[in-house]
C-alpha cells in the first residue's frame, strides 16, 4: 500500500472529507444586553494587538480552540503526507507534528513525499486546531517522516489526529467504497477502518486474513 493512502480518524468542523462521514454543528450563544446608551466612541481607536506567526505544526496544536479561532498567520514548511482532492485531504507534516489544511489553494499538482510551503490562518478543528486559507507551494521532494507505531484504540481517543502513524492488526474484511479501498483491521478487541486511497483492483482478495502494517493519517 502506498504510505500516503490511509486515513484515520473522523471530520472537523470545517472538513469538507466526503468519504468520511460526519460534521458538528457550532452554535452561537447571543447575550443581550441592557438599554443603556453605549458610551460614545473613543476618537482614536486602540492599536489592534499583534497576532504571532506560527512557524511549526506543535504551535498550531497548542492554541486553544479559543486562540485557534483568532486566525494567527502561518507560515511552515514540511512534506506531504496525505493527499486527496475529491475527499478534501491535505496533511502536512513537519519536523514537530502533522497538521491538517483546509481548502488549500495549491501552485501545482500535490501528492505525498512532496516538500511545500505552506501559508495561512489558524482556526479550530474538531480534535485539533487546522490551518485554513492556506496557499500551497511545492518546493521539491521531500521524504516521508518515520510513523510513529501505536495501537488501534489509541486513535479512537483524537490525540493522534493528523499524525503520519503506523498501527498493525489483521485484516478481518476488505471492500470498495468511493472508489477507495477500505479494510477492517482487528488488533485483540479493537477494530480500526482503514481507508486506501490508492490500490491495485484485486489486491484485496489476499488481504483478508492476512496481518498487516498500515501506515496513514
Amino acid at each position: 500500500m502506498s504510505a500516503q493512502t490511509q486515513s484515520f480518524g473522523s471530520a472537523r468542523p470545517r472538513d469538507r472529507r466526503r468519504a468520511l462521514p460526519g460534521m458538528r454543528l457550532l452554535w452561537s450563544l447571543l447575550a443581550a444586553v441592557g438599554a443603556w446608551p453605549a458610551p460614545a466612541p473613543s476618537q482614536t481607536p486602540p492599536p489592534a494587538e499583534p497576532q504571532t506567526v506560527l512557524t511549526n505544526a506543535v504551535q498550531i496544536l497548542k492554541l486553544s480552540p479559543t486562540d485557534a479561532e483568532k486566525g494567527h498567520p502561518v507560515r511552515l514548511q514540511g512534506v506531504v503526507t496525505c493527499f486527496d482532492q475529491r475527499a478534501h485531504l491535505l496533511f502536512v507534516q513537519d519536523s514537530t507534528a502533522g497538521i491538517y489544511l483546509f481548502e488549500p489553494k495549491a501552485s501545482g499538482s500535490l501528492k505525498a513525499g512532496q516538500w511545500v510551503s505552506v501559508a495561512g490562518s489558524s482556526a479550530a478543528g474538531r480534535f485539533s486546531p487546522i490551518v485554513t486559507d492556506a496557499t500551497v507551494e511545492v518546493l521539491g521532494d521531500g521524504e516521508l517522516p518515520k510513523p510513529r507505531a501505536v495501537p488501534i484504540e489509541q486513535l479512537a481517543t483524537g490525540s493522534e489526529d493528523c499524525q503520519w502513524v503506523e498501527v498493525e492488526g489483521v485484516v478481518r474484511a476488505a471492500s470498495q467504497n468511493w472508489g477507495h479501498l477500505v479494510l477492517d483491521l482487528a488488533s485483540g478487541a479493537s477494530r480500526l477502518k482503514v481507508r486506501v486511497l490508492e490500490y491495485r483492483p484485486g489486491s484485496e482478495t489476499n488481504l483478508v486474513a492476512a496481518r498487516v502494517k498500515a501506515r496513514g493519517v
